[in-house]
């Protein structure tokens, strides 16, 4: 909320800029014209900041993507255990997100250690996951292989 009203002050403050420049100058001046559209620009950011932000929390209060589970929401809940669909339980060890060129999915490399106290293991998924999974809990999570990557079906406790 605070982030909101931040950005809705600085994102009025240029709009009170540009009162004070049609109210002050003798015509229209290039020096004006400019500084009018640098002050526009300048306020159109911090609004489409609200914008993303308001976006953002609605996504995050209808739980996400469709079709996937949250680990906020509470006990284990599993989506589409269909063939080709794999299931892990253990302990994230770590999260590492890397963006691929333009075209190509972005990988999250995730290491995993196995629930029975075998050797830890490295999975590649599609997307960013570091929100998802978090380092240093203890998850039930299922995907499913794809061939740019495990694409994550369900995340549980």
């Amino acid at each position: 909320m605070v982030v909101l009203l931040i950005s809705g002050i600085l994102g009025l403050l240029p709009l009170l800029g540009i009162a004070y420049i049609v109210m002050t100058s003798n015509g229209i001046t290039v020096d004006a014209l400019f500084m009018t559209l640098i002050l526009l620009t300048i306020s159109g950011i911090f609004f489409l900041n609200i914008l993303l932000e308001l976006l953002a929390r609605r996504k995050a209060a209808l739980g996400g993507q469709p079709g996937r589970a949250t680990a906020a929401g509470g006990g284990s809940r599993l989506v589409n255990t269909a063939p080709g669909t794999h299931i892990e339980s253990g302990v994230v060890e770590a999260v590492a997100f890397y963006e691929t060129e333009v075209g190509r999915p972005d990988k999250s490399l995730v290491t995993f250690r196995p629930a029975n106290g075998g050797p830890g293991k490295t999975l590649v998924f599609s997307g960013d996951l570091r929100n998802a999974l978090p380092a240093g809990k203890r998850l039930k999570i299922t995907y499913a292989a794809g061939a740019e990557g495990n694409r994550l079906v369900g995340v549980g406790d």
